[in-house]
């Protein structure tokens, strides 16, 4: 059965997975593994392909602050015309809204019939336009 392998992070390897397998004639794991990157590696670098170098380009700025005894990253931001400090969260897949935040800014909420659990416990979701 295969192991799926890691390959270290260099402009040759990035992002890819491989499949070693577990013998290869004959040899232990550690071995076949080490061996089939000993032949990976020695690749002379005029022919691996250069990958393309990335450019970063400021769009925009937005002020930060901590906030809170958490020292929460937040920034001042505007929902439906009304003032909010918003928490930046860059790992979050989608943006939530306190219920009381809902309710003070007269948003309508359709209950989607779905729970989210945290450490607090769980908690319907509830969807609004703004």
């Amino acid at each position: 059965m295969p192991t799926r392998t890691r390959l270290p992070q260099s402009s040759f390897f990035d992002c890819f997975y491989v499949n070693f397998p577990r013998r290869i004639f004959g040899m232990k794991p550690l071995f076949s593994t080490l061996a089939v990157l000993a032949l990976a590696l020695s690749v002379p670098p005029g022919q691996a392909a250069e990958a393309p170098r990335c450019r970063y380009v400021t769009v925009g700025t937005l002020p930060l602050q901590y906030t809170g005894p958490s020292l929460q990253v937040t920034t001042e931001g505007v929902i439906n015309g009304t003032p909010a400090i918003m928490l930046v969260d860059t790992g979050a897949y989608d943006t939530f809204l306190t219920r009381t935040g809902t309710e003070r800014r007269g948003m309508k909420l359709s209950n989607l019939g779905r729970v989210a659990q945290g450490v607090g416990g769980f908690s319907s979701i509830y969807q609004t336009r703004a």
